[in-house]
């Protein structure tokens, strides 16, 4: 036990700062008052400001979105033939594991067994830790751990002969908030109370029920015949997507936010009161009624020449406008996306010019793709040992890109004598399934032929 804590210790040293991706993909803005202190009359004032305004351009959840539509906006080519899993249960299934792994790097499919049948939800990776062979190829075991409760760890190790279940106090966790401080070598694993851990039995993987009437006739406990985990990694070096333009991220929205601000807080600009000999709390209202009336009074105790002016800064919209660009270029190009606003500034889109700006994104799914594969391939052997089928492994992706309709159907239209029908069919923009548009076409033929010999008999009849 002392072994397993140690491992889950380590583990979540090792994970500290891991998921932040999330944060910026479901980000959410913190509304913040700004306050200036400021020194009169012998006293420090705080004066409150408007709350900062942080314009945030969520170019992560559109490179993420982006990938994920690329590869499953339409359904892949499976070949199920179970009534209990679908092309579109499983189209759901990988959107919702490509997600999780581009924002984590990795996402676990977990099986259990209910009403007989095999089912599955994805656990968090922070939850999961995978122990390998010695050749460090295949998982011999899992463990998973969890807050159950305010004072309570749980932790479930899963093998091929069943699954232990621990309970154990939270103080023998370090906390998981302040874990950046840590160190495996600064870990204490010897003041650990052995009398807080509850141990329990080893348990069945599930319960198989049999009915007999409509009642349940036995109950038997078994095990799955494999590990019931299966990882999805974003690509094989198992990064996520915020990898490489967090910074750049950072830098862009910190620029924006920079200058709305700037121009919210008295448009850029300086007023310069003459003969003033108020308090800072009036100057604070009158900042106020310029900001809200667009004018001002010359405060009370303003001498014979009071008087005021604007002293204007002008706003260096210009710099921020090219470092802006070259960021967003920047974001788009390591991030591998394709820019919209690059695409609809051209002014004739061709196909090959399509091709060409979503050469990064087709090389990043590419490489998403084959982590699919392989986790589908995994998942298909699951569902085949459970219910002993024999559903074949084979997915095909139907990518989904955006195409210049006019020119397709143009190619079509000038490779008819050089093509067969159904090649030109298959590569037409109109049509979904070549196969069924040629039974028509040889139905229409058909049917013409025959009408065509049946006024031929009329005619001669007459």
């Amino acid at each position: 036990m002392d072994n397993i804590i140690e491992i889950i210790n380590i583990d979540l040293i090792k994970k500290a700062g891991k998921y932040i991706a999330r944060n910026y993909y479901y980000y959410k803005p913190e509304i913040k008052q700004k306050e200036v202190n400021t020194y009169s009359n012998g006293q420090i004032h705080t004066i409150k400001l408007d709350a900062n305004c942080y314009l945030y351009t969520n170019y992560f959840k559109m490179l993420v979105n982006q990938k994920s539509d690329f590869l499953l906006a339409r359904e892949p080519e499976l070949k199920i033939a179970n009534s209990d899993i679908t092309v579109a249960t499983i189209t759901d299934m990988l959107e919702e594991g490509l997600l999780n792994a581009s924002l984590d790097s990795a996402t676990w499919l977990h099986f259990y067994v209910e009403n007989n049948k095999l089912d599955w939800i994805f656990v968090h990776d922070s939850e999961i830790i995978p122990i390998y062979d010695k050749y460090n190829k295949n998982i011999i075991e899992i463990i998973r751990y969890y807050k159950i409760d305010e004072d309570n760890y749980r932790i479930e190790t899963w093998t091929t002969k069943g699954v232990k279940i621990e309970t154990i106090d939270k103080d023998k966790i370090i906390n998981s908030n302040n874990v950046e401080t840590w160190t495996p070598q600064k870990v204490n694993f010897k003041n650990i109370e052995k009398d807080k851990i509850i141990i329990n039995d080893i348990l069945y993987h599930y319960e198989e029920i049999t009915y007999y009437q409509g009642e349940i006739e036995n109950i038997e406990g078994k095990n799955l015949p494999f590990i019931p985990f299966i990882p999805l990694f974003n690509n094989k070096a198992k990064k996520s997507d915020l990898d490489g333009i967090q910074d750049l991220l950072d830098m862009y929205n910190s620029i924006n936010s920079g200058f709305v601000d700037n121009i919210n807080l008295f448009q850029e600009a300086i007023v310069k009161l003459k003969g003033f000999t108020g308090d800072t709390e009036e100057l604070e209202t009158i900042r106020k009624n310029m900001q809200k009336y667009k004018m001002v009074g010359i405060p009370q105790g303003g001498g014979d020449n009071a008087d005021m002016e604007y002293m204007g800064i002008e706003i260096p919209v210009e710099a921020r406008k090219v470092i802006l660009e070259i960021l967003k270029e920047n974001i788009f190009k390591i991030g591998q996306g394709m820019d919209p606003d690059r695409l609809a500034s051209e002014s004739h889109i061709t196909n090959g010019v399509i091709k060409a700006r979503y050469s990064q994104l087709d090389m990043k799914a590419n490489r998403t793709q084959k982590q699919l594969k392989i986790f589908y391939e995994k998942f298909v052997d699951c569902v085949n040992q459970f219910y002993n089928s024999g559903l074949d492994k084979e997915i095909t992706f139907n990518r989904s890109m955006i195409f210049n309709e006019s020119e397709s159907i143009d190619n079509c239209l000038k490779s008819m004598n050089l093509l067969d029908q159904e090649t030109i069919l298959d590569n037409h923009p109109w049509v979904t399934d070549a196969k069924k548009v040629m039974e028509k076409i040889n139905k229409e033929k058909e049917e013409n032929i025959k009408r065509q010999q049946e006024n031929m008999q009329t005619n001669d009849l007459q």
